[in-house]
C-alpha cells in the first residue's frame, strides 16, 4: 500500500511558457542553491550577434547586485544563465535592470516571455545543466553539429571525448 504524503513539494520552476493564466503566483527562488535562468526573445532577432555587449551588461549587473554567474550560453533567440542569488530583493533588481538595459540597447519589444527560472540541486543536476550549456555554446559556434534532443546525449559524449584529447 502506498503511503500518502501531506507535505507538497515546493515548486522549483516559474516563468516562460509555464505562465498560462498564473501570473500572480510567486517565483520560486532559493539563495542557497544555483538557478537556471532563460531569457527568450523574438525568433527574428539574433542575440548571438550581440554577445559581447550582452556579456558586458550581465557582468556589470551581476557585480552590482551580488549575483554569482557560473556559466552562460547565448543562442540566436534565447539566453541561458546559470547563477546563484543572495536574496529575493537583489534578484528582482538584477533581473529588472538586466532585461531593461538590454531592451533599451537592442530595441523595444525584445522579450516575448517572462524569464524562466528553475532552482537546481547541487551535484548531478548542476553538472547536467552545465554540460547542457556547454553543448549549446559549442553548437552555436559550430564546434559540434546541432542535434535534436534525443541525439544530444551522443553529441555531449563526443564533446567530452574531444575535450579530453585537447
Amino acid at each position: 500500500m502506498k503511503q500518502l504524503t501531506f507535505i507538497k513539494k515546493p515548486k522549483t520552476e516559474f516563468g516562460g511558457s509555464l505562465l498560462k493564466g498564473r501570473r500572480k503566483t510567486e517565483r520560486a527562488l532559493n539563495s542557497r542553491k544555483p538557478m537556471h535562468l532563460v531569457l527568450k526573445t523574438k525568433n527574428t532577432f539574433s542575440l548571438f550577434k550581440q554577445k559581447n555587449k550582452l556579456q558586458a551588461v550581465l557582468r556589470k549587473q551581476a557585480k552590482t547586485f551580488g549575483i554569482k554567474i557560473y556559466s552562460e550560453s547565448i543562442q540566436s533567440d534565447h539566453w541561458h544563465i546559470c547563477l546563484k542569488i543572495t536574496s529575493r530583493r537583489l534578484y528582482r533588481g538584477f533581473i529588472r535592470s538586466l532585461t531593461g538595459i538590454i531592451a533599451r540597447q537592442l530595441g523595444k519589444g525584445l522579450w516575448i516571455l517572462r524569464p524562466y527560472s528553475r532552482i537546481m540541486e547541487w551535484g548531478r543536476d548542476f553538472l547536467n545543466v552545465s554540460d547542457y550549456l556547454l553543448l549549446n555554446h559549442c553548437e552555436i559556434r559550430g564546434i559540434v553539429p546541432y542535434a535534436i534532443r534525443k541525439q544530444r546525449r551522443q553529441n555531449l559524449d563526443l564533446l567530452g571525448r574531444v575535450l579530453t584529447l585537447v
